[in-house]
């Protein structure tokens, strides 16, 4: 956990990736900046969405949802590679990340010097809140009561929005229950505080995505 201008994030690892083996420092970097492209991708489409809603009349829809804000971020990119010691939160001791070869190290080269890091995915803190699974890898449920409905037509919206080139999944959210019906009047006060992402407890989160390549962490 730490503040950014004030801002208190949750910085995220991998610490298995399903076969229960330990994660190497380059596997974690590339599986936390797929996390971020998939973040990157789904945070276009809320306000799309909401703005859609409008052409097909008034309808209850979930108040200001976004998609969680974060960074991708580098731990030590100030400590030159031979005095680089990983924090203890990296799970990495200095010994063994010495005893690793420059193949297996995240490093960045510059003019001048080699920089060791560790890569981190750092989230906005989302406090005590009830979180709610809305779907899985392969599994999209239908549901009938209009927080999960929202989300089921988000889903199709972004596959459709997309030209049926993405498909959400695996999405958790830490939502809002109130409804507020959707129309001209108030679309661009809710579009605003969707868009502050000021309201921590209307997010979507740890998404994954479908493309016609291949499946997104």
């Amino acid at each position: 956990q730490l503040s950014l201008n004030g801002v208190a994030y949750v910085a995220k690892r991998c610490y298995t990736l399903g076969d229960g083996s330990p994660v190497s420092i380059l596997a974690n970097r590339d599986q936390l900046v797929k996390e971020g492209v998939t973040l990157g991708r789904a945070e276009f489409f809320p306000q799309p969405f909401q703005l859609r809603i409008l052409t097909v009349g008034s309808v209850p829809v979930l108040l200001g949802f976004d998609v969680m804000d974060f960074l991708v971020a580098r731990e030590g990119v100030a400590s030159l590679a031979e005095s680089f010691v990983p924090s203890p939160a990296s799970g990495i001791t200095s010994t063994d990340y010495s005893s690793l070869t420059p193949a297996e190290k995240d490093e960045l080269t510059t003019d001048s010097n080699t920089i060791s890091s560790i890569t981190w995915l750092l989230e906005r803190e989302r406090g005590d809140v009830q979180l709610r699974k809305y779907s899985g890898t392969l599994d999209h449920p239908k549901y009938s009561d209009k927080q999960g409905a929202t989300i089921n037509a988000f889903q199709h919206f972004v596959y459709l929005y997309s030209k049926k080139t993405l498909v959400l999944a695996d999405i958790q959210g830490a939502l809002n229950s109130q409804l507020r019906s959707l129309n001209r009047s108030n679309a661009l006060s809710i579009a605003s505080e969707s868009h502050s992402r000021l309201s921590q407890n209307a997010v979507l989160f740890d998404l994954m995505s479908h493309t016609a390549n291949r499946c997104v962490p």
